[in-house]
């Protein structure tokens, strides 16, 4: 391939990236502002006809179709419609499920005498923040634990739901914010239980004893549940949307956004938005509240409760660097480097278990062969996922 076909092949990628950016907005824009009572016309149905934007945002699926006027129904293709409102049936039908789910692993857990923590998305189907539960996509359910008991809530999940796992297979690495995922063919999703609520760096913006000291318990359906204060669901909304491995390599969590969204109409007053900024603002995270209300205001179409410049120039200039990327998917390389790099010393220079846990890795030959194998195969798929779908982390995570 000569260089000019190079050059018009990047320019291709970076033209449909910028098409399914736009097209993400103008979704996200019109369930946000639609949900809850369906009232503003849609004007880009044509975008629905396009099958390369079409399949690349179907975490919003469930939520698109009850936000649409009947009249905006019935202008999509017969197909599109079909699969649009088969998609949100059958989502109302797994939430349900779900919350039958979430209820067995709590009374399971309260046999042994763990009240667990709901985290993200599980939380809406308690308190039904969203105003159509039925919209909301799920991918997992992700109970937090406290450190010292969440191996024994790990084995005694397996043993009571029949799982079959090896010894081993329940803690990949202490360094890890969960152990490994529970699954059983019953189940619609995937159970996680966390000890930490973020990894890494990030686990001090949100340490597990603060959480659990602000959280409140409650019975719901005869068991015994905790959720987080306010202003943690807040955090944990922000920080999941524009923190982590999305800080480093920038993608659009529509849910999240969605998240925050239906949050400020469910809590309007400023006091728990102040305190989550202030949270996010005292471990260094300001620039990621700054990603996140930038995020919402061109996806959204609003602003945080709690809104107020940035204290700094740094925090701005890392704020566009993130735009500028989430636009381009350039240097994404480099910062995904730079927070695989920010991870292993955050954990080496901190002290427990997780740090004698890397420096076993770190002295051990095989581990650099694995990455370095790992690496070379996840090369091609990489880059296809970046070229396929700009929100591709929005499918895996709760």
């Amino acid at each position: 391939m000569s260089r000019s076909d190079s050059a018009q092949e990047a320019m291709g990628r970076n033209e449909r990236r910028k098409q399914r950016v736009e097209l993400q907005a103008r979704l996200c824009r019109h369930i946000a502002q639609n949900l809850a009572c369906p009232e503003t016309p849609y004007p880009f149905i044509d975008d629905l006809e396009r099958p390369d934007l079409f399949e690349a945002l179907s975490p919003l699926f469930p939520a698109f179709w009850p936000a649409l006027r009947p009249a905006d129904q019935q202008r999509i293709s017969r197909e599109r419609q079909d699969t649009l409102k088969a998609v949100y049936e059958l989502n109302g039908q797994r939430n349900e499920a779900l919350k039958g789910q979430i209820i067995s692993v709590a009374r399971a857990l309260n046999e042994i005498d763990i009240v667990p923590l709901l985290m993200k998305g599980a939380c809406h189907l308690v308190d039904n923040t969203w105003p159509n539960c039925s919209a909301r996509f799920i991918g997992d359910i992700d109970f937090l634990i406290s450190p010292d008991r969440v191996q024994n809530a790990w084995v005694h999940l397996s043993k009571h739901f029949g799982l079959s796992w090896g010894p081993e297979e329940f803690d990949r690495s202490p360094a890890l914010k969960h152990l490994t995922p529970l699954w059983s063919d019953d189940w619609q999703a995937p159970v996680e239980l966390h000890r930490y609520v973020l990894g890494g760096y990030w686990s001090r913006c949100m340490p597990t004893d603060d959480v659990f000291l602000r959280s409140r318990c409650m019975s719901w359906e005869g068991v015994r549940i905790r959720l987080p204060a306010d202003s943690d669901r807040i955090c944990m909304s922000v920080l999941h949307s524009a923190g982590e491995s999305r800080y480093y390599v920038p993608s659009v969590s529509s849910r999240d956004l969605l998240d925050i969204r239906f949050s400020c109409l469910a809590w309007p007053g400023e006091e728990c938005w102040s305190a989550a900024r202030h949270q996010l603002v005292k471990c260094g995270a300001e620039a990621v509240w700054e990603i996140c209300r930038s995020n919402l205001q061109r996806f959204a179409g609003f602003d945080l409760p709690a809104a107020s410049a940035p204290s700094s120039p740094d925090v701005r200039l890392d704020t566009l660097r993130w735009q500028w990327q989430l636009e381009t998917g350039k240097a994404t390389s480099l910062t995904s480097l730079y927070g695989r790099v920010a991870w292993v010393w955050y954990h080496l220079v901190s002290p427990g278990e997780p740090r004698a846990y890397l420096r076993r890795c770190v002295a051990d030959p095989t581990v650099y062969w694995h990455a370095r194998h790992r690496q070379g195969a996840g090369g091609e798929v990489q880059s296809q996922i970046q070229e396929c779908d700009v929100d591709d982390a929005d499918l895996g995570s709760a």
